[in-house]
């Protein structure tokens, strides 16, 4: 998934979403601050969490400044696709520096593909920075639209990127109300 990151702009910080205007199909899903994994769930029951990478790896540069570490920081990165309605909706890549078996986030190895969200979400004592957005720079389409958080557990930071597909043609499209965005 690192040549996403070629596409897209730098990351801007949350208050900036309106000026970067995105499609407004996308918007909600931008701003969606639950689970995405349980967002996406409710629209296509047969969502699959497809493993593309798990296991050791180096974080992008990208990735090393926004974590304030070297790229060759011992790294656990788990890339995956989500898959639903037999389409890619949203590709995410987590990673987490600093990787060692007493690392705050070590039980993150053993989820195989059951949803990251899954079991982030039912975490206690996590505290989720503000998304940054990244948009392409000649758009052309969906498809380049990224999101990225980071969570903190014990002082260790695990960042996650969702890339959007394939949001546009939603099965029963909720409206934008029925979201509740993060507040800065």
């Amino acid at each position: 998934m690192q040549t996403d990151a070629r596409h897209l702009r730098p990351w801007w910080p949350q208050h900036s979403l309106d000026s970067l205007e995105p499609p407004p199909v996308l918007r909600p899903w931008l701003l969606h601050a639950g689970s995405m994994t349980q967002r996406l769930q409710t629209l296509w029951p047969d969502l699959q969490v497809c493993l593309v990478h798990v296991g050791t790896g180096r974080l992008t540069p990208e990735e090393a400044v926004r974590l304030e570490c070297s790229p060759q920081t011992p790294s656990w990165i788990r890339c995956v696709s989500l898959r639903g309605g037999g389409r890619t909706r949203v590709r995410a890549r987590a990673v987490i520096p600093d990787w060692h078996g007493y690392n705050a986030w070590s039980l993150v190895a053993d989820l195989g593909p059951r949803p990251l969200g899954e079991w982030l979400f039912r975490q206690t004592g996590v505290l989720r920075s503000p998304f940054e957005w990244a948009c392409p720079e000649n758009p052309e389409g969906a498809g380049s639209w990224a999101r990225r958080c980071s969570f903190v557990r014990h002082g260790a930071p695990l960042l996650l990127t969702e890339w959007m597909v394939d949001l546009e043609a939603t099965p029963n499209r909720p409206e934008n109300g029925s979201y509740t965005p993060l507040t800065a």
